[in-house]
């Protein structure tokens, strides 16, 4: 079985992701509130350790480069699909935004979320019941 320090790792990663995209970049993501964002970094980073031979330095016995590597994948696509903010705004026109947008990134979201959910539960599903099995 695992020792579960992953979940941490993919906590700690997602946020450092998360505060990167928003702090530094100012990116809300497509749905603009943060915490969407970092659950779905998390949960990426979080099926990408389990499904991703694991390489890099370890960190309590986990490889912490495929929890950054996939995180860092999935906010740069969550960075692609969210609509341009218009630096320079004129006053005279309205900012109108179509529901069929706010519609289509809404499913995005939920079966982005549901493939991360049955990624997670396949990925524990397949390790081996004990991880001595691993070195021999």
């Amino acid at each position: 079985m695992s020792n579960y320090y992953e979940i941490v790792a993919s906590l700690v990663m997602a946020f450092v992701i998360t505060l990167f995209f928003s702090g530094v970049l100012r990116h809300k993501g497509p749905w603009d509130a943060i915490w969407l964002v970092f659950v779905t970094i998390f949960l990426a980073s979080w099926a990408g350790y389990l499904w991703i031979n694991p390489f890099g330095p370890m960190v309590l016995g986990v490889s912490v480069m495929p929890i950054f590597v996939v995180g860092l994948i999935f906010a740069f696509i969550l960075a692609a699909v969210t609509v341009p903010v218009v630096r320079k705004k004129n006053e005279t026109t309205a900012e109108v935004e179509d529901p069929s947008t706010k519609l289509a990134i809404g499913i995005f979201f939920w079966i982005v979320l549901i493939i991360l959910v049955v990624a997670i539960v396949t990925g524990y599903c397949r390790l081996p019941v004990n991880t001595r099995q691993l070195v021999g």
